[in-house]
């Protein structure tokens, strides 16, 4: 207001998203090939990891998935090429808090 800005005291919070690698690495022949990482659970176990692709910026679970496992490590997928075109991927992380994902990753088959 016009005397100033007040705060509230510090509140921490617990729960926490896993964290999802930021840099999978991508190998295109009759397979694509993705490399991911979970890093950390975060306030629950990881139950369910890989990657989602689409053809839209920022796939989702709702788009094309391949699961790797569970937990914390690095993981490989793989799915069949598509068609030629530009898709989307990212790297995801499940536990029971939510899914986190990694950053948006482009790939063009041609």
């Amino acid at each position: 207001n016009a005397i100033g800005t007040a705060y509230s005291s510090n509140i921490s919070f617990t729960i926490q998203l896993p964290l999802v690698g930021a840099t999978p690495r991508v190998a295109i022949t009759t397979l694509v090939a993705v490399q991911g990482s979970v890093t950390f659970e975060g306030s629950a176990p990881v139950t369910s990891r890989g990657v989602c692709w689409g053809s839209s910026l920022n796939p989702t679970l709702a788009d094309n998935v391949v699961t790797s496992g569970s937990g914390t490590g690095n993981f490989t997928v793989g799915f069949t090429k598509p068609s030629a075109g530009t898709y989307h991927l990212r790297t995801y992380a499940t536990s029971e808090v939510g899914t986190a994902y990694s950053n948006d990753y482009q790939f063009v088959i041609t």
